[in-house]
């Protein structure tokens, strides 16, 4: 097999991986490059797996764990891009929960795998809107401490650090947000980009393309606590079958309507429960609809693909749910939610498949650099 050029994209939930992974890999294969796709979760019926197969992009998934606990899942996928396509680069995103990839990933690439991959920086996405709670030391909200660590570990690592969504700040406040960062990690390159736009795209690519992965250690990484916060979080993965029971049923609107009643039901709960992301994607006979959320006090992103596709009369819709609530709780609020709605709306909806749960402590199967666990 020819070395293959491994760029992995971290960052936490929300932060725009996903959108990237999709604008990077246009990008490089205008330049003629031929690109795979590489996607993970804690669980299967993934929505960035659907939607970017559907946009006509070579995919593998690691399901059931993130890339540090499923290796051996993450080295046969980048295998089978090698065997299918034969491509000069492969884009992947792990987890919006996971940290630690250089002892877990990059090291382990690199020491048993070293003629396959060429390993880029370390991109970690970050979404100002999260930062601006780190950096004012205000870790009780949205979330627990526990999962700010996370948030936190994951910017330590990276070998290159991009701020996303620039195009929702002034520039005098991104100055300011940019100098605490680099107060709180000197020597680390920062970048700006607006993924949405896609301003920042090409020049981010240029640099990481004649860039190596440069970190040679691994960064002190309390497991208890990193256990902690991603069990903080609910995550739920759904299948709804929906059925128009009359003309007035609207697809489109039935999707952005669901998002907005589970940020709403999340909201006022007694103590309101964050979003990590919620995304959801709906395909039918005329096309499909996607949608997503970000935050409870943000808005829904919803793009209709497709003639007449708000009055199709059947769609098979997937929904990812990450919040900061028990899982139980979250099925419970996304059941009611989708119920009450269908009947609202004009449709028969059945859930054909539900799994909600929160993430098992990280196991990883490698653990390089001489970094054991560490315990409280």
């Amino acid at each position: 097999m020819k070395t293959t050029r491994l760029i992995v994209i971290g960052g936490f939930l929300g932060s725009g991986k996903t959108t990237l992974l999709a604008r990077a890999a246009v990008e490089l294969t205008q330049r003629g490059l031929k690109v795979g796709l590489v996607t993970n979760d804690q669980a299967a019926n993934l929505v960035d797996t659907q939607l970017l197969r559907e946009h006509g992009f070579t995919v593998g998934e690691v399901a059931g764990g993130c890339f540090c606990c499923k290796f051996d899942s993450l080295v046969a996928n980048l295998d089978k891009l090698g065997a299918d396509i034969s491509p000069d680069v492969i884009i992947s995103e792990p987890v919006g929960s996971c940290t630690d990839l250089a002892a877990t990933i990059f090291q382990p690439l690199k020491q048993f795998y070293p003629e396959r991959f060429e390993l880029a920086p370390l991109t970690v996405l970050v979404d100002p809107f999260r930062l601006r709670h780190i950096l004012r030391g205000d870790l009780s909200a949205p979330f627990p401490e526990s999962i700010f660590y996370i948030f936190e570990k994951q910017m330590e690592e990276a070998d290159m650090l991009v701020l996303n969504k620039v195009d929702s700040f002034p520039p005098k406040q991104l100055d300011m947000i940019e100098a605490k960062l680099a107060g709180r990690f000197p020597g680390k390159p920062i970048l700006r980009m607006s993924v949405r736009r896609g301003d920042g795209i090409a020049g981010w690519l240029d640099r990481i393309q004649h860039e190596c992965y440069r970190s040679a250690h691994g960064i002190e990484m309390n497991y208890d606590t990193y256990a902690e916060g991603e069990a903080q979080l609910g995550w739920l993965n759904a299948v709804i079958q929906l059925k128009a029971l009359d003309p007035r049923a609207d697809i489109t609107t039935f999707s952005r309507s669901l998002l907005e009643q589970l940020r709403k039901r999340l909201a006022e709960r007694t103590v309101p429960a964050e979003i990590g992301h919620i995304k959801l994607s709906a395909s039918t006979p005329r096309g499909r609809v996607q949608a997503n959320l970000t935050s409870i006090n943000g808005e829904v992103s919803l793009e209709s693909i497709g003639k007449r596709v708000s009055s199709a009369p059947s769609a098979s819709m997937t929904l990812n749910a990450r919040a900061n609530l028990a899982p139980e709780h979250l099925e419970q609020l996304v059941c009611e939610a989708v119920s009450q709605l269908a009947a609202e709306s004009h449709f028969l909806a059945e859930i054909t498949e539900l799994e909600a749960f929160s993430p098992a402590r990280p196991q990883p199967v490698h653990r390089l650099n001489g970094f054991a666990h560490q315990q409280d």
